[in-house]
């Protein structure tokens, strides 16, 4: 049997969940990137993005389970709209504080780990708490009327893997 901890796809939804639950300054749209495209959002939007990086062994939970270091880079793409045919100086720092924001909601970020095997009512899991301890905004170059920043974080958590018999 699988366990919940070992699900990543769980692990983004609950990611999905915090990020929609925060109250953000320009009151963003939050998508993930595998979600329908937003390029013809008019507000601000953050774009996420989810890669897996390999599972790290380390130990044994008892007799029948292993545990493992499961990690994953979570990427935050905010786009925030600015006019392109005149600077605006009232509205050019909103980006920043926007990123700086999503930094500060995940930086040091202690999340309890949800099963979703009833996406409508998840519950938590045990002893697994998802988790971010280093985070980094870097600047990317504007387009198309937004300014741009990425806010890049390694999620990590333990996962619990049956041992073959």
């Amino acid at each position: 049997m699988i366990h919940a901890s070992t699900r990543t796809d769980w692990a983004q939804a609950r990611l999905m969940a915090h990020l929609r639950g925060l109250s953000l300054s320009g009151s963003p749209t939050v998508a993930e990137s595998d979600e329908p495209a937003l390029t013809n959002q008019t507000g601000p939007w953050l774009r996420v993005t989810f890669d897996e990086l390999p599972p790290v062994y380390r130990g044994h939970f008892d007799a029948t389970h292993s545990a493992y270091r499961m990690l994953m880079v979570m990427g935050c793409e905010i786009f925030y709209p600015y006019p392109t045919e005149a600077a605006s100086p009232v509205g050019f720092r909103d980006h920043v504080r926007l990123s700086s924001e999503v930094r500060d909601a995940l930086q040091f970020l202690r999340l309890d780990f949800q099963d979703y095997t009833t996406p409508a009512s998840p519950v938590a899991v045990a002893n697994c708490v998802l988790s971010i301890q280093s985070v980094e905004v870097r600047r990317i170059p504007d387009t198309d009327g937004f300014r741009r920043r990425l806010v890049r974080g390694t999620v990590d958590w333990i996962g619990r893997f049956e041992n073959p018999t």
